[in-house]
């Protein structure tokens, strides 16, 4: 490098660092700390993440020279955050920790971004990443030598940029690698591929390989020989996600799930979406479009699902969690049974509930009580025929509206002389009404696939009698597994399902499907 340049690149150097320095008491997008101020330096490349050489020098011998954060270059650092924000306290709280917990050592903290540090790693807020124009799930970090800056356009994306930064230091990674900006993908996109979509707990679990399998869920349902857990999220992952949301079951099948129990409701239109209240309010914005007109298109003034157009209900939004008063907005939508059903195949078993709205297939004689909208379509239409557990259909506790063993085997055969494809059974039977051992005793003898009893429903764990009946099922057929639920807060824990493993159930349904799961892993 001649001296005219080495002089033009030095003023560049301090005039960067000058303005840097000089912003750092915000140090928020928006202000001087900023991707332009970053790349004028050729630090900030975007996603791609290419290291800037001068001409004449190798990337090897630049690397060489470069400075690399580390578990030894981060202690140089003080981590800042905004002290009214709880999602920015909350952040620096879990990256210190994860930091104290993998190389011994805790960074200092101030809420003061003001504070005369040096080193400085900034932890964002919403309304920084909002500025910089981040969706609810794309996060970003921005990085000279000295400031780090982290942000991401909800609480959970900031979580994920954190943890992004921190296996930078345990990678031992050059200054110039940390830029990095994460887009999420479309809805369309992750519905059909949901490889690159990271998700909200990424920086918190980790899961095994042989629980996201295909093939394991299959020998979990299927293989009595198979001991470990088959495990199904009611509602989806509404601990991370919206209850029912598309995005709450790509969790469930990230996080290691084998199915999910979903509720269909109809459309004025007669199309099926997913919602477990037969009205809006707990889950969705409707009163932000109700009664009104918006791009033409006129929505009704009441809550009733029944009485919305599946076009009218694409324009609102769910709310997180089990949704409420108090629940936040989020980007997602309700989603529809077809697109459930795209995402599921060779990835989730499903549950079908509220089954007064909806029948398996065109059968006479068979859940005659429900409405006549058929889910056989839908599984032509998506070539999905193996994820829909043949499981409820009961309407109410009289023998008459229940769907009984031969009628799920006239179901079966039916799917497979249509489709040439086998479905899988999960069918509810009762100890107290004498069905779940003749059930067994029919799947056993006759099923295409599987045997697989639902037994009574809730797992009731103070009742000796009906888990003393529940292991004479297990001991007698010894070809059948046996579940039950846990959907209550007294027995949706760990000792129960331990208490239930122990007496041979091996398919249980929670809420809690994050524990369920990582109980599902550990327990042999």
């Amino acid at each position: 490098m001649n001296s005219n340049r080495k002089i033009a690149f030095l003023v560049i150097w301090i005039l960067l660092f000058s303005t840097v320095i000089t912003s750092c008491g915000s140090a928020l997008p928006g202000d001087t700390t900023t991707t332009d101020n970053l790349s004028s330096a050729g630090l900030y490349t975007g996603e791609s993440n290419e290291l800037s050489t001068e001409s004449g020098t190798s990337p090897t011998e630049s690397t060489d020279k470069k400075e690399r954060l580390n578990s030894d270059t981060i202690l140089k650092y003080t981590l800042l955050f905004t002290p009214e924000n709880a999602d920015s306290v909350a952040c620096t709280v879990m990256l210190n920790k994860k930091i104290r917990d993998g190389i011994g050592s805790s960074l200092k903290t101030s809420g003061k971004k003001t504070i005369n540090a040096e080193y400085k790693i900034i932890i964002g807020d919403a309304a920084s990443a909002k500025e910089a124009s981040l969706g609810y799930d794309d996060f970003r970090i921005l990085a000279t030598e000295n400031i780090i800056y982290i942000d991401g356009g909800s609480k959970y994306a900031l979580f994920n940029a954190a943890d992004k930064l921190y296996n930078n230091i345990i990678g031992n990674t050059l200054y110039e690698e940390l830029n990095y900006t994460y887009t999420a993908p479309g809805r369309e996109r992750y519905i059909k591929d949901c490889t690159d979509l990271v998700m909200h707990w990424n920086y918190a679990l980790t899961v095994p390989d042989w629980m996201v399998s295909w093939d394991g869920k299959l020998s979990r349902l299927c293989d009595t020989s198979d001991n470990h857990i088959f495990t199904i999220s009611h509602r989806g992952d509404f601990t991370y996600y919206p209850e029912n949301s598309i995005e709450s079951y790509i969790s469930i099948f990230k996080m290691g799930g084998d199915a999910v129990e979903i509720d269909v409701q109809v459309t004025s239109d007669g199309q099926l979406i997913l919602m477990h209240d037969s009205t809006l309010e707990r889950m969705t914005d409707y009163l932000d479009y109700a009664g009104k007109t918006v791009d033409g298109v006129k929505f009704p003034n009441t809550a009733n699902v029944r009485d919305w157009t599946l076009q009218q209900l694409s324009y609102l939004h769910l709310k997180e969690g089990a949704g409420g008063s108090g629940a936040a907005i989020t980007p997602y939508r309700i989603p529809t049974l077809e697109e459930t059903l795209t995402f599921c195949k060779n990835r989730l078993f499903i549950v079908l509930d509220k089954p007064e709205n909806w029948r398996y297939v065109m059968l006479d004689g068979i859940m005659v009580n429900s409405a006549a909208n058929y889910i056989y379509p839908l599984m032509e239409k998506t070539n999905n025929y193996t994820s829909v557990l043949i499981s409820y259909g009961t309407l109410n506790t009289d023998a008459a509206r229940t769907l009984n063993a031969n009628q799920a085997l006239e179901i079966q055969k039916y799917i497979m002389d249509n489709s040439g494809q086998k479905c899988y059974i999960y069918l509810r039977g009762w100890t107290t009404r004498g069905t779940a051992d003749p059930y067994a005793s029919t799947f056993e003898k006759s099923s295409l696939t599987n045997s697989a009893i639902l037994v009574n429903g809730e797992f009731d764990s103070g009742n000796p009698a009906k888990i003393a009946a529940i292991k004479a099922l297990v001991s007698k057929y010894k070809n059948t597994k046996f579940g039950g639920w846990t959907l209550t807060d007294t027995s949706d824990n760990a000792n129960v399902w331990k208490l239930m493993y122990d007496s041979g159930i091996r398919i249980i349904m929670s809420n809690d499907i994050v524990n369920l799961i990582k109980f599902a892993s550990e327990i042999k």
